[in-house]
């Protein structure tokens, strides 16, 4: 969680130094460093949770497979790349309709475009962000698979596996039969 708040601060910090009257004016040679600096960041603290993400959909999956006595991963791994999909869909749904909500100028040259329309988008994008941040955050929160936890699940599916191949070796003996020999069918003495 450190990671993605991270990264989401780094993305967003010019915007909100900016609103603050903490940025240097445009045109100054340290916006581009700052700007750099900003992503570059942004980026190193964000890899950490795209990788952290997909072990722990894994580690999921195990806990599901144990639960329920199935594998999933293509379902869990399926919904995560939907999600994806459909929050870059509504990312841009929604930034076009903030755009029309702060009443953010068309046709406008670069450069002239009224400081309070600036304000207003600044304000949509820093605070906003975060705001979003926040709730995915109340949803992680819930994650509670520790290491313990997990190497618990790992054992009961090794154990689990143990005994469906102690049984599936069981079912390959031919069956013998067990019946106690008649006299007559007793080899005679030699």
């Amino acid at each position: 969680m450190i990671g993605t708040a991270a990264s989401v601060g780094f993305t967003i910090a010019p915007t909100v130094l900016r609103l603050c009257g903490l940025m240097p004016p445009n045109g100054h040679d340290a916006i581009l460093p700052i700007l750099v600096g900003a992503n570059l960041m942004a980026g190193m603290a964000g890899a950490i949770p795209v990788v952290l993400a997909t072990a722990m959909m894994a580690d999921v999956s195990d806990e599901y497979d144990l639960r329920y006595k199935g594998r999933a991963e293509g379902l869990f791994f399926g919904v995560n790349v939907f999600c994806r999909k459909a929050s870059l869909g509504l990312g841009g749904a929604t930034a076009g309709l903030i755009i029309d909500l702060i009443h953010f100028p068309t046709k406008v040259a670069p450069g002239s475009v009224d400081t309070n329309a600036l304000t207003r988008l600044g304000l949509a994008f820093g605070p906003m962000t975060y705001a979003f941040l926040m709730i995915g955050m109340v949803f992680l929160a819930s994650y509670n698979l520790s290491r313990s936890r997990h190497t618990e699940i790992l054992e009961g599916l090794r154990r689990r596996d143990l005994a469906k191949g102690a049984q599936a070796q069981q079912d390959q003996q031919p069956q013998v039969d067990r019946a106690p020999l008649d006299a007559q069918d007793k080899p005679s003495p030699a």
